[in-house]
């Protein structure tokens, strides 16, 4: 059977849950159609997510369609669970991205569809909410081809507008498509194309085939020899033109009514790659290079661990694979190609949203939930012994807001630590510490609402009430100058004379380059590991007390004293050396930049920008979208706590607004602000 690994994607509210309810129901895998605002819906199965209505994390569903297995990964259309979205297209073939017919491209969507294009992953476009005020098909195209710089392929033309929506003309077979449900049942009834819409279908028709024949040789030379091009030739180059990535064929729909849902999993069954039509990168831990492994011809097992969620049932994680070569089952020998340990599988599940069905294997391009392991996290790559190759990660924004954190009862404290050590493996994106100034409990995320889903959990999910602080900034550090200098240690380590001097050369880079650790002598291997260990912790607090970002350290001299010294004292005292000459680079501290949209009434855009202006924002652009105006901006994320009331207040209610982690400036260096 083949199998198409799909993504769902869009901006909040755009009908992403919606639509995959619907395909859900169509496939025949639930016999209820959930909707959100009922709270019902199979893939937000989280409490938190039936009670707000948003997808928080990334529910897996396999279903069926014409003998095809389909494995949906519901993705979040909100900023703050980001972390969700990005491990989910790290293990798709294909994509379907949804669009709002009225409100077109939002920030969310431009968010996921770079990250789609950062793993090269094919795409369907889908414009929702057809039947509302204010849609406008063609426009959405538009942006679609001048925002993205891409070539929309439109399939299908609306029969009607607005509340007047009732169909589609399918440009391909020349009929008109009419939606409707009987006794609960879904029909499609086919017609034949009305006088009204003739000229319009040859058009489309004209404009499908010149696309198809800027790539396709076979599809130019029936055209030009004036013959008949046939549904399986058009059928099979929109294919080879989705799969590389050089169309991106449009759909269009009314989730909420029913209108649009089969062409779409059609399309989706015809047009998107399946696991064995693509090979996949990897590292080749035998020759230390970059190499493509072929599916059909790797039969041994490679697969990655894309994410960890804790069972309170069971009081265990399961962990979701994708197979990518070979297959799993309980019997093989696994290695965690990523940490060199071994690991084995307990139990093997098809997972159904939050429901699971246990199975023998998984076999390759396919998705699954084990039990089990030990020491994987999300991220990691899992081979037979055999199998020498290290699969690409999965790589998170760094969190940018912190909340401190104590248990009502400080006898609990133990206990919230192994709460937050639960959480931490499963989202990257949420990490935990101890204040070394007051002992207090600190807690980071992507945002307000990640932060408060998460304590909503603490409470609800593990019984255990909690006091916390207002949220805060978290900053950043980074070295100001360049500093060369050699650190000397001769003192008592762990009850041992240690003699040992290192020499560092730190230099700052350009935001966003990371961390990089150089050296420029040659050391033990053994002592080479344990100095990288030592520094690299020591990231994780600098001397304003926050993690350090973007320098490069060239270790330039390693001399060690008479006698023996254990890997742990290169360890730590590499880590002092660190933070000794780091100290010496003047170093800076850095805030998070946010990318702002906000959607806002016509006549309370000036008194938005006046906000902005106040909070020292920067107006990017200002466009129209009928009664509205979309305020594109920027801002320090410390002068946005509270921006949400103050939105409120000035649109009486009627504005919103959404935002996303940019880039890290150095405080206090102004951003330039354009008046309007």
């Amino acid at each position: 059977m083949s199998i198409r690994n799909i993504g769902i994607m869009a901006h909040i509210d755009a009908g992403k849950t919606t639509t995959t309810e619907r395909i859900i129901y169509y496939t025949g895998k639930s016999h209820k159609m959930g909707d959100v605002d009922s709270g019902n819906t199979v893939t937000d199965w989280m409490p938190q997510e039936q009670e707000r209505g948003i997808t928080i994390s990334s529910a897996a569903i396999t279903c069926h369609w014409k003998d095809c297995q389909i494995n949906i990964i519901d993705t979040p259309g909100h900023v703050d669970f980001t972390a969700e979205v990005e491990r989910s297209l790290r293990v798709l073939d294909g994509g379907v991205v949804i669009f709002s017919a009225v409100d077109g491209i939002q920030a969310q969507t431009e968010t996921v569809w770079k990250q789609a294009e950062k793993y090269e992953i094919p795409r369907l476009a889908y414009v929702n909410k057809m039947d509302r005020i204010g849609a406008n098909f063609f426009k959405v195209v538009g942006d679609i081809e001048n925002k993205f710089k891409t070539i929309p392929l439109i399939l299908q033309i609306p029969i009607g507008n607005e509340s007047n929506f009732e169909g589609v003309v399918d440009i391909i077979l020349n009929k008109e498509l009419h939606f409707s449900m009987e006794n609960g049942i879904p029909k499609l009834n086919y017609s034949q194309i009305r006088e009204e819409f003739v000229e319009k279908v040859i058009f489309f028709k004209k404009k499908l085939i010149d696309i198809l024949s800027q790539f396709s040789e076979e599809i130019t030379q029936l055209f030009l020899e004036d013959k008949e091009i046939g549904l399986d030739i058009i059928k099979r180059e929109i294919r080879r033109g989705t799969i590389s990535r050089f169309i991106i064929p449009v759909l269009m729909g009314t989730s909420l009514k029913n209108i649009g849902i089969e062409p779409l999993i059609d399309s989706i069954v015809d047009y998107l790659p399946s696991p064995f039509e693509k090979s996949f990168g990897a590292f080749s831990l035998d020759t230390n290079n970059k190499i493509l492994v072929d599916p059909n011809e790797n039969k041994k097992l490679s697969a990655l661990v894309f994410k960890v969620q804790y069972s309170s049932v069971i009081a265990a994680h399961l962990y979701f694979v994708r197979v990518y070569s070979g297959e799993i089952n309980s019997n093989k020998k696994i290695i965690n190609a990523s940490n060199g340990k071994r690991e084995k599988f307990t139990k093997i599940f098809r997972v159904f949203s939050n429901k699971n069905e246990q199975i023998d294997c998984v076999k390759t391009g396919d998705i699954g939930a084990v039990l089990g392991l030990k020491f994987s996290v999300t991220g990691d790559t899992l081979v037979e012994e055999s199998n020498n190759i290290l699969l690409e990660s999965v790589m998170f924004p760094e969190p940018v807001v912190l909340m401190s954190v104590e248990p009502e009862r400080s006898s609990d404290e133990i206990r919230l630590k192994e709460i937050f050590e639960i959480i931490s493996k499963e989202d990257p994106t949420f990490s935990y510490s101890e204040s070394k100034e007051t002992g207090q409990l600190i807690i980071s995320g992507m945002g307000e609402l990640h932060l408060e889903i998460i304590l909503t959990r603490i409470k609800d999910e593990f019984n255990l009430n909690v006091y916390t602080g207002k949220p805060q900034v978290s900053y950043r550090e980074s070295a100001g100058k360049i500093v060369k200098e050699v650190f000397e240690f001769n003192n008592i380590f762990a009850g041992k004379n240690i003699d040992f001097k290192i020499g560092m050369i730190i230099k700052p880079l350009s935001r966003g380059e990371g961390n990089k650790i150089d050296f420029e002598c040659v050391i033990d291997s053994t002592i080479k590991s344990a100095i990288l260990r030592g520094i690299t912790a020591a990231f994780v607090s600098g001397v304003f007390g926050y993690p350090i970002i973007d320098i490069n350290i060239s270790i330039f001299s390693v001399v060690c004293g008479t006698g023996k010294i254990s890997e742990s004292a290169f360890e730590s005292i590499s880590g002092f050396a660190f933070h000794s000459i780091f100290q010496k680079s003047d170093p800076i501290r850095l805030e998070p930049i946010m990318l702002l949209e906000i959607r806002t009434p016509i006549e309370h855009t000036g008194e938005i920008i006046s906000t902005l202006n106040v909070i020292g924002g920067a107006i990017h652009s200002v466009g129209n979208i009928g009664e509205y105006d979309l305020i594109k901006s920027e801002a320090a994320f410390e002068r946005l706590f509270g921006y949400a009331s103050i939105l409120r207040s000035s649109t009486k209610g009627r504005g919103s607004f959404t935002m996303e982690f940019s880039y890290f400036k150095e405080k206090n260096k102004l951003i330039k602000v354009i008046s309007f």
